[in-house]
């Protein structure tokens, strides 16, 4: 019974034309992507890292980037804001909060590892990471401006904005950035 479970395996196996090297490739795309997780899990949800990486400012940073960032866009399309600290608003409405969730860390965590984990040269590397960071948190700003007109148009959706834009401004981006990397830096050395 197990001889012939095997024999139709072997006579139906898809994976037997693929050659070694897309094996390599596609074992490696799967080690990265949860190798990348699980750094993105503990960047993100062990609350001991996450309060190493509030404390060295990184955050802090990140958020006055995103707050001044919206709130010129929220101006450059006519709308009256207000923002302090952490806090963002267009006025007549309750207004936005950058938590440490908010900022990004999730999506470029997510992005970075996979990079590294993935084949290429290490100057590549470099400045992929650094442009992929850089579009990844212009995605970020175009995505809490619409969670902030949003709310302008209709608070009660808030919510709902916010989980629609999220997904669909961010993994799309983050697909795109990796299959653009294996297509084109992330071929194993000869």
């Amino acid at each position: 019974m197990i001889l012939q479970i095997k024999d139709i395996f072997q006579k139906h196996n898809p994976l037997k034309n693929i050659s070694k090297t897309l094996k390599k490739e596609i074992m490696r795309f799967i080690i990265s992507f949860f190798l990348a997780w699980f750094f993105t899990i503990l960047l993100n949800d062990i609350p001991w890292v996450v309060s190493k990486i509030q404390s060295s400012g990184i955050d802090k940073l990140l958020r006055n980037i995103l707050v001044s960032s919206t709130e010129k866009n929220l101006n450059l399309l006519g709308y009256e804001t207000f923002s302090h600290g952490k806090y963002l608003k267009i006025i007549n409405t309750s207004g936005v909060r950058f938590e440490y969730g908010c900022l990004g860390f999730r999506h470029l965590s997510l992005f970075v590892f996979f990079i590294l984990f993935q084949f290429g040269r290490t100057y590549h590397k470099i400045w992929y990471i650094i442009l992929g960071i850089l579009l990844l948190i212009g995605f970020n700003i175009i995505r809490t401006t619409i969670i902030c007109v949003g709310q302008f148009y209709n608070e009660q959706n808030t919510t709902l904005v916010h989980d629609i834009a999220t997904p669909v401004l961010m993994y799309p981006l983050i697909l795109f950035l990796w299959l653009f990397w294996i297509s084109k830096y992330g071929k194993p050395k000869k």
